[in-house]
């Protein structure tokens, strides 16, 4: 199968135009697979059955497919992020404080009401641009609220927790 190091740290082999590293684990001698060294005969068409090959395989094909179309993946990416971000402040538009009715996507935050599986809304929305994700966690699990009601609720949540360990430490 290739040239597998055992009696060096590093081993390189070029096969097929693939190179792979093997490494020695660092607390013995057991060889970590980083990745496998294809045989000629499994590189015709056959399907990998060995989930190390396949996924270095397709590491390898995923590599090249993002150098030949960068321009274009990158184009695809912003425009989603785009789109999303769009999506993400049409919904926080429609959204009122639930205490003092202000209505503006600037300010609306979401409150967790539900803690059990918490996840922040404005990450899914953002980060992971997984809009229908991020409203139905919002809609289910919180409240809308205006930066400034949602700052003095978590404001008065932690006095009043604060005052609960006094009585109960008894301070």
């Amino acid at each position: 199968m290739g040239c597998v190091g055992y009696d060096r740290q590093h081993t390189e082999c070029q096969q097929l135009d693939l190179m792979w590293i093997q490494a020695l684990h660092p607390k013995g001698s057991v060889l970590v697979r980083k990745s496998v060294v294809l045989e000629e005969k499994t590189l015709g068409g056959i399907v990998f059955k060995d989930p190390v090959v396949r996924k270095a395989k397709q590491k390898l094909y995923s590599k090249r497919y993002y150098e030949k179309n960068r321009k274009q993946i990158i184009k695809k990416s912003k425009f989603s992020k785009d789109r999303a971000r769009d999506e993400w402040i049409a919904y926080k538009s429609k959204q009122r404080c639930s205490h003092c009715r202000k209505k503006h996507p600037a300010i609306i935050d979401f409150h967790h009401v539900i803690k059990e599986g918490k996840r922040s809304v404005n990450y899914l929305a953002v980060k992971r641009t997984n809009i229908s994700e991020a409203i139905k966690e919002a809609e289910e699990k919180c409240i809308p609220l205006c930066s400034n009601c949602h700052r003095i609720l978590h404001w008065d949540l932690t006095r009043k927790a604060m005052r609960k360990r006094r009585k109960k430490g008894g301070h």
